[in-house]
């Protein structure tokens, strides 16, 4: 046997929930992505974890449940030997993954990227089958048998409606409907535009309670890769936007996000829309954002 050290560093992508560890294991009882694997244990923003594996090769997984663990995973492979092992990685921000955990050093293992790339596809695909979802919604209500009907269903439509859960509310429109998405404590979509919210209690970071909402901002670009962007005020909000084009799906967006500080966290929205459609949706996305409450 060895020791495997595996190390979550910090960041505020996914930070609220645990993600699982598991090693190929032919008796193991969970399979990811056709391998069967055990059950090693959980690891929280970061923390350091020491587990032992044998000295056989074998496949690392983590990832962040069973239901996303085919798309929204990371694999290391173990050489084979009796020396420990210590490996590290953190979470990146890009919902096409489900802002998957990645493993430091791992570019060089080809069947990891490819795996990665493969992931991807079905990340986007899952995050589009989202918005057509509410696109045929929309042509449901088209499909009224007169005019007068179909303009009332349209007036209905664009009329206000509150989103909420204990902690937060946004008014958006009677176009979205309420999504479930891991990792994010609201989402909502409509045929055009795909809201995300997602919180970072200060007891995750204790320099966060004192962090002005401009360095948090800051730090939520650095981390997303993008230190360059522009931040520019909305009331107490912040918020940048940036464009996004899949390199396998070749599929652009343009996104919109948006931070504030609340009395124990801080909160992002994030707003997104095809990259085609940007021009249309931008007059709302203001009225959207400073609607947003927090308790």
């Amino acid at each position: 046997m060895r020791k495997l050290t595996l190390t979550r560093e910090k960041s505020f992508v996914g930070s609220i929930g645990k993600l699982k560890v598991y090693i190929e294991n032919e008796a193991g009882e969970l399979e990811i992505q056709g391998t069967k694997c055990r059950y090693l244990g959980e690891l929280k923003n970061g923390q350091t974890a020491e587990y032992l594996v044998d000295n056989a090769p074998a496949k690392v997984y983590v990832i962040a449940d069973e239901l996303s663990k085919n798309y929204c995973n990371d694999f290391y492979q173990l050489p084979e030997g009796d020396q420990d092992v210590e490996l590290s990685g953190v979470c990146k921000l890009n919902p096409g993954a489900g802002n998957a955990f990645r493993f430091n050093g791992n570019e060089d293992n080809q069947e990891a990227m490819a795996q990665r790339s493969k992931n991807k596809k079905k990340g986007w695909l899952i995050l589009l089958l989202s918005l057509l979802g509410g696109m045929l919604i929309g042509a449901l209500v088209g499909f009224a048998s007169c005019s007068a009907i179909k303009g009332a269903a349209k007036n209905s439509l664009s009329q206000p409606k509150t989103f909420s859960t204990d902690e937060m509310s946004i008014v958006l429109t009677r176009q979205f409907v309420e999504e479930k998405v891991d990792s994010f404590h609201l989402a909502a979509s409509s045929n055009k535009v795909a809201v995300l919210v997602q919180k970072q209690p200060f007891m995750q970071n204790t320099e966060f309670k004192t962090m002005s909402i401009d360095n948090y901002t800051k730090l939520v670009t650095q981390s997303n890769g993008r230190p360059s962007l522009t931040i520019k005020a909305e009331g107490d909000a912040r918020y940048f936007e940036y464009d996004f084009t899949d390199p396998d799906s070749g599929q652009s967006l343009h996104y919109w996000v948006y931070t504030y500080k609340g009395v124990d966290e801080f909160w992002l929205i994030n707003f997104s829309c095809l990259k085609s459609d940007e021009a249309a949706v931008r007059p709302s996305i203001s009225k959207w954002a400073t609607s947003a409450t927090f308790k």
